[in-house]
């Protein structure tokens, strides 16, 4: 997952009370590139932009649950929205919560 510290305040704009942003864009750009099996290949690219810090997270995990549905890739965007702490959560958390679900497990 992209994250970065955030700037001092002399990088910061504040656009209205809420929420802040950065003067100008942080356009640096972190990428992972994975494959599986010479069969599937797959790259993963976030930038920060205007926040002052990366709100967004990502899944891209390859063979979730082998024993119980072969060759089951995930990958998945979650945006912040404001803040990084529920995009987070819910990368570390969504593989154990979806192959321990009994519809996964059925199959349904």
């Amino acid at each position: 997952m992209a994250t970065s510290t955030q700037p001092s305040q002399d990088h910061v704009h504040t656009h209205d009370r809420r929420k802040l942003f950065l003067k100008s864009p942080n356009t640096e750009k972190e990428s992972y590139v994975g494959s599986f099996e010479d069969r599937l290949q797959f790259a993963v690219s976030g930038m920060q932009g205007w926040r002052t810090f990366m709100e967004d997270a990502w899944i891209a995990e390859v063979n979730i649950a082998p024993e119980i549905e072969p060759n089951c890739h995930l990958f998945a965007v979650f945006d912040g929205h404001g803040g990084d702490q529920v995009a987070k959560f819910v990368a570390s958390h969504f593989i154990d919560e979806l192959v321990n679900s009994s519809e996964f497990r059925n199959r349904e």
